[in-house]
């Protein structure tokens, strides 16, 4: 008897030390599966917020030829920024935009236009020369309601991939004597 309480007690100190390193490992494996944001990060050239106003509303071909001493005047934005990825794996990325509350009058979404291009101002897939998309024409983030995608993609181990946004308001949108404006930041999510 006293030989049998002996290998249950042994029997139960396995279990215990097994079940303790198990759940170590399933967390440890968590970590790395779940949140590539330890691994990406994206870098800004200048700022990461756009504040946009309804100053000046632009023509699509006047709008993809926006310079960043254009956006100096707050009526255009212009983003250069880079996906950088520290880890040993390629990694897949959303690029999101987030719109914050403003002081003024919101500039109606229909009329906020978002092109997205390399650092050699060509428009990357889904950004065309011919068309250029709304900020109403992307789709929410499932990760976090309150972005929108404007670019997927991957980038693969230790390197980055450079990125330049330009937003504006459409010509088609009416010069307001209100004070009318849209605040956006760019950020990335993994996925």
């Amino acid at each position: 008897m006293r030989l049998n309480k002996r290998y249950l007690y042994v029997f139960i100190l396995f279990i215990c030390i097994f079940s303790v390193l198990f759940i170590g490992f399933l967390i440890e494996k968590k970590k790395m599966h779940d949140d590539s944001k330890d691994y990406l990060q994206i870098k800004f050239e200048s700022n990461d917020i756009l504040k946009i106003s309804n100053k000046l509303p632009l023509s699509d071909n006047l709008g993809k030829n926006i310079k960043y001493d254009d956006s100096l005047n707050g009526s255009v934005g212009y983003l250069d920024f880079s996906i950088v990825n520290k880890s040993l794996k390629s990694r897949k990325y959303n690029i999101t935009i987030n719109k914050h509350a403003v002081d003024s009058r919101e500039i109606n979404d229909n009329y906020i236009k978002v092109y997205l291009t390399d650092m050699d101002d060509k428009p990357l897939k889904g950004f065309s020369d011919n068309r250029v998309i709304t900020y109403n024409e992307l789709h929410f983030s499932k990760k976090n309601v309150e972005n929108v995608v404007l670019f997927s993609d991957s980038v693969e181990k230790l390197s980055k991939k450079n990125y330049r946004l330009r937003v504006w308001v459409s010509d088609s949108y009416g010069i307001s004597k209100l004070d009318e404006s849209i605040i956006l930041d760019v950020g990335i999510e993994g996925i």
